[in-house]
């Protein structure tokens, strides 16, 4: 049985009948010339690898890294210091890499030595998250050459780290030292 298609957009009759692309591929080889040029088989290949790329940036993007990127834009040296409550013997702190209640960084003016960043598991900084993180904090200190901030207890540090909180989802927290 011979299959022939009469000039149309799209085959449909094809299309409906047959599923296999040796039919279609028959079918096509039995029309006249002047049929030929009208027929053509869809490339869904494209389609395919634009529907996964955009279901792995779904899945990627919805889990953003919480962080704190701390930043030297003064020209000097700047030295941050993070003091843990002594209460934190059970060490959930998330600051805790060693066994000093302080974590200090020197920041150099020159890159790469003027930028730390550090993450803080999947997610973003909302006020409980935030909150979590600051109770276990004593005192957050920034010496720069354009003076010294002090922060003695967790609110202040709380309150300070909120209203630096960066993007859409407020999933890092930049802290920027400027002269």
């Amino acid at each position: 049985m011979k299959i022939w298609i009469t000039r149309t957009i799209f085959p449909v009759a094809i299309q409906k009948k047959t599923m296999y692309n040796t039919k279609i591929n028959f079918a096509i080889r039995s029309m006249p010339e002047s049929g030929r040029k009208m027929v053509k088989q869809p490339n869904f290949t494209p389609f395919v690898f634009f529907g996964m790329g955009c279901i792995l940036l779904l899945m990627v993007g919805c889990n953003p890294m919480r962080r704190i990127d701390m930043k030297n834009a003064s020209g000097g040296d700047v030295e941050i210091t993070w003091k843990l409550n002594d209460r934190d013997s059970s060490y959930k702190s998330d600051f805790f890499i060693s066994n000093s209640k302080t974590l200090s960084f020197n920041l150099k003016p020159e890159k790469p030595l003027n930028e730390v960043n550090m993450t803080f598991g999947i997610g973003s900084w909302k006020p409980e998250d935030l909150a979590l993180i600051t109770e276990r904090l004593e005192a957050l200190k920034i010496k720069s050459p354009a003076g010294t901030i002090e922060l003695k207890s967790p609110e202040e540090i709380y309150a300070f780290l909120a209203n630096r909180r960066k993007g859409i989802t407020k999933r890092k927290i930049m802290i920027l030292v400027k002269n």
